[in-house]
């Protein structure tokens, strides 16, 4: 389904596409279809999060500010977990409650845990995590010998036909209660380059090639 990126012709079943609103941005929205989607279906498997604590773990990348965004406008209380304060450029203004470096640094215990963040805190993250909590892990990373009771821990996969959830996604940014945060925007030419800062975590939030 996700092959063929690069095409310059691509086949895409109507089940995966989204009708762009006038004024939204094609770059912006080009943001959406992966890290958005898979936000919006991990909320969706966390359960109502209304007047809970959410930990967001990696916030500062582009999975994590989308998760920041939408716990909030779904009435959570969001914390979000960075790995320095200059990671943190922007999320206050996204709705955070708190900022940390680390989960132990919070005070009480979290309802639920958006993982985005890797193994290392999500174990730190159990921590916190009430009786009854639950841990999404959207990145996929497991501590060797993490152990926690049946039915708390999910490892989740974002699936396919992401149409209907993208068209909403895609409304919430027409409508100003979503932001992209773009942390990086280039020529497509300049892949290399994108991929090098992306990987050495230099781009808080998207990076967005153009193509000519």
């Amino acid at each position: 389904m996700w092959q063929g990126a690069w095409a310059q012709y691509r086949a895409v079943s109507i089940n995966e596409l989204a009708v762009l609103p006038q004024g939204v941005e094609m770059g912006a929205a080009s943001t959406l279809p992966v890290a958005g989607v898979t936000v919006l279906r991990a909320l969706r498997t966390a359960g109502d999060v209304t007047g809970k604590r959410v930990l967001v773990t990696g916030a500062a990348g582009g999975v994590g500010r989308f998760a920041i965004q939408l716990a909030r406008l779904a009435g959570a209380e969001v914390i979000a977990v960075v790995s320095c304060p200059e990671r943190a450029l922007g999320l206050q203004e996204l709705g955070v409650t708190q900022i940390v470096t680390a989960p132990t640094e919070v005070a009480g215990q979290v309802d639920v845990v958006l993982e985005a963040g890797g193994a290392d805190l999500l174990a730190a993250a159990t921590q916190i995590l009430c009786p009854q909590g639950l841990i999404v892990s959207i990145s996929g990373s497991l501590s060797p010998g993490l152990a926690l009771p049946e039915g708390r821990l999910i490892r989740f996969s974002m699936g396919g036909h992401v149409g209907q959830d993208l068209q909403f996604l895609v409304s919430l940014l027409a409508t100003g209660q979503l932001q992209t945060s773009i942390g990086y925007r280039s020529n497509w030419r300049e892949f290399d380059q994108a991929a090098k800062q992306l990987l050495d975590r230099n781009i808080n939030g998207k990076a967005v090639l153009d193509i000519d």
